[in-house]
């Protein structure tokens, strides 16, 4: 080879190094990206890491304040001033308020405060509750805030509630037994010592009432046998009480009874949860067509059901099951403080009420001035056929002074709560549950807007009660007795319908009886009030009932008397209650919504 090629040859060395030296500097500047990309990408990742923790804090601020309201009813009153609960009052060891429990102090944590006012919650039943958590790391602190709507469990949320499923002892204490003897030319009814029956009546069925009998023996009379004077016809003399009887033994029949349980069978239909604190009779194959469908009785009978009765098969759609009781609370007082001292109206003694639109017409001539409320609104008239406006609570209390028997009938020819005859509606079979001087409050017509009318005696609805726009939109009406809610069912004094007298067959409200029940007066007596199976002639209620004993609106067989039911739950009063519906004593708090804010 000769020396100028070798020299060409020799003058190629150090081209592979620059290529080397190149590709290397292309992948040092691939890797440097990489590595740049991935490091930018870290932070976003544990911010959101971070801001995850911050919501999970929230979240248990939520579960804190939904803990604290449920060992204490009233918390929400006093929140506000709670200074030992650093959510609320955080210090300088806390800043950021309570520490969620598990995790390490100061880690993450959460404040809290109410947005609703006490007054708003007690007339909405919403607590709207504003939730800070917070999430630290080394070198910065995540927030997240969520707005919580809380609610009590409610009554509002079934279309049926009872808490003893059985009827009220007070409405047939003096039937139970019942027979007629002549004692010295007159006759006389006989019946269970009313305050025995009570006393042995008013307990569940898996306490000790399924074992209550009694034995009514004119041979051997003893006291548990009680008597009233009756006419000829069998109805006790006006005037005059019953009381013991304690002579000797005369002739007539031995009676055995026990309490008047209420049973579920077959062809009936519940649409919409229910909720019994006490055990279901079923005899038959009931539907219960929401899976909602609870009672308080948590040990299984031998048919492996939570009822008892002759039915022991699974029914057709949803089988009860167990959920702590409701309790109810004693009576509605809590209800004349708000129409006293917010939007409200207070009467006294029998009232009438006619809903017209938004506006009500008043008769309560046992009120001179109707109690002052915090809006100044008008509650009484000079003239009963002036429209008032409706307020956001009705109030109707015992009247003071005495009155005269038939005041609220007027000029209408249908009077309240005695009939156009004079003759008592109850029949004088019960003892009159109706006086002048009781906060009784008789209503009916077609309404629109919201509120809650309230009596410290007895609620009668005296004619049909409709929603001016139908139960879709917002109009909500509360019904609430201390006592009894009576469809209005007057007969004559051969317990007969009453001449002139229209049925009521739709109530569109929310019905809550604190000590008694929702019933038809003289559900026993009279036509049939729904004489075929049309919807039209039955019973409707669209709303819910609650009650604190089993209430009959009727009786079966050929022809039959009183209504057959049909009850649908307005689904709508969880969410837009009546204002100042009362709740179950100390009943739990649960989440409804939680919005990220």
């Amino acid at each position: 080879m000769s020396a100028r090629l070798r020299r060409r040859v020799d003058g190629d060395e150090g081209a592979a190094l620059v290529l080397v030296l190149g590709t290397m500097v292309i992948l040092t500047m691939f890797a440097l990206t990489s590595l740049g990309l991935v490091m930018g990408a870290m932070k976003p990742t544990r911010v959101d890491q971070d801001s995850k923790r911050a919501f999970a804090a929230a979240q248990a601020g939520v579960d804190d304040f939904i803990a604290r309201s449920n060992s204490n009813d009233t918390y929400y009153k006093n929140v506000a001033t709670d200074t030992s609960n650093l959510a609320i009052a955080p210090t300088p060891a806390a800043p950021r308020g309570a520490t969620v429990p598990g995790s390490r102090v100061n880690d993450q944590t959460f404040r809290y405060r109410m947005l609703s006012s006490v007054t708003e919650v007690a007339q909405t039943g919403t607590i709207r509750l504003e939730v800070t958590g917070y999430a630290t790391n080394k070198s910065d602190v995540v927030s997240r805030k969520v707005i919580a709507n809380l609610r009590p469990d409610s009554f509002l949320n079934y279309i049926y509630v009872t808490n003893y499923e059985v009827q009220d002892p007070e409405l047939y204490a003096n039937r139970l037994g019942l027979f007629y003897a002549t004692l010295n030319n007159q006759l006389y009814l006989f019946y269970a010592n009313p305050y025995q029956v009570k006393t042995q009546c008013q307990d569940y069925y898996y306490g000790n009432r399924k074992n209550a009998r009694w034995r009514v023996n004119p041979t051997n009379p003893n006291t548990s046998l009680w008597r009233v004077p009756a006419n000829s016809n069998g109805t006790p003399i006006a005037g005059v009480n019953p009381s013991e009887y304690t002579g000797g033994s005369f002739s007539g029949n031995v009676y055995d009874f026990n309490c008047q349980e209420i049973q579920w069978t077959g062809g009936d239909i519940v649409q919409g949860p229910l909720h019994s604190n006490d055990a279901l009779q079923i005899n038959g194959a009931v539907r219960f067509q929401d899976i909602k469908t609870e009672t308080s009785w948590n040990t299984n009978p031998a048919n492996g059901h939570l009822w008892w009765g002759g039915y022991t098969n699974d029914l057709p759609d949803n089988q009860p099951v167990y959920e702590a009781p409701l309790v109810m609370p004693s009576d509605n007082s809590e209800l004349q403080t708000v129409a006293t001292t917010s939007d409200g109206c207070t009467y006294s003694g029998a009232t009438r009420i006619t809903l017209v639109g938004n506006k009500m017409q008043v008769w309560s001539p046992g009120t001179t001035v109707a109690a002052a409320n915090a809006n100044g609104a008008t509650c009484l008239s000079s003239n009963r056929t002036d429209l008032l406006n409706v307020p956001k609570v009705i109030f109707v209390k015992d009247r003071a002074t005495s009155c005269s028997p038939g005041v609220v009938n007027g000029t209408t020819g249908v009077g309240f709560p005695l009939t156009a005859l004079g003759e008592n509606p109850t029949y004088g079979r019960y003892n009159p549950d109706f006086s002048c001087d009781k906060g009784d409050v008789y209503v009916q017509g077609t309404f629109s807007g919201a509120t809650t009318i309230a009596a410290s005696h007895d609620v009668v609805i005296t004619g049909d009660i409709r929603y001016a726009s139908g139960v879709t939109g917002t109009d909500v009406l509360g019904l609430i007795a201390n006592r009894n809610a009576w469809v209005y069912h007057p007969v004559d004094g051969s317990g007969e319908n009453l001449s002139g007298f229209t049925p009521v067959y739709n109530i569109n409200a929310a019905i809550l009886t604190l000590q008694n029940s929702f019933l038809v007066q003289n559900y026993d007596l009279g036509d049939n009030l729904s004489p075929t199976n049309a919807v039209a002639t039955k019973l409707n209620v669209v709303g819910s009932i609650a009650q604190q004993f089993r209430g009959p609106v009727g009786t079966g067989g050929s022809p039959g008397t009183g209504y057959l039911k049909n009850y649908v739950w307005d689904s709508r009063l969880p969410a837009n209650p009546p204002p100042f519906f009362i709740k179950p004593v100390s009943s739990p708090w649960y989440l409804e919504k939680l919005t990220d804010s």
